[in-house]
């Protein structure tokens, strides 16, 4: 594993074209479908009007060698906002 720290923006079909690994020290996932809902409304309020200035989804933080990620930060919005992205 890199001890190598990277930090930057990526679109959403960047994030979900990874394979994303929950550790065992990880907290239940205890989003509720409202907060789900929200959360893609948000997404899809930003796709349809294109501004995406103020749209994130926050700091996320993975460790981990090419498309096989373990999340240390911000598994619940990553599961959340994954619905639609599971389909593909």
């Amino acid at each position: 594993m890199s001890s190598k720290a990277d930090a930057g923006a990526v679109t959403v079909d960047q994030l979900y074209s990874k394979f994303y690994v929950i550790p065992d020290f990880q907290r239940e996932y205890t989003w509720k479908p409202r907060h789900v809902k929200a959360l893609l409304n948000d997404l899809l309020v930003a796709h349809t009007t294109g501004v995406t200035d103020d749209c994130s989804l926050g700091s996320l933080i993975v460790y981990g060698e090419g498309k096989r990620q373990h999340v240390v930060d911000g598994q619940q919005r990553l599961s959340g906002g994954a619905g639609p992205y599971r389909q593909r």
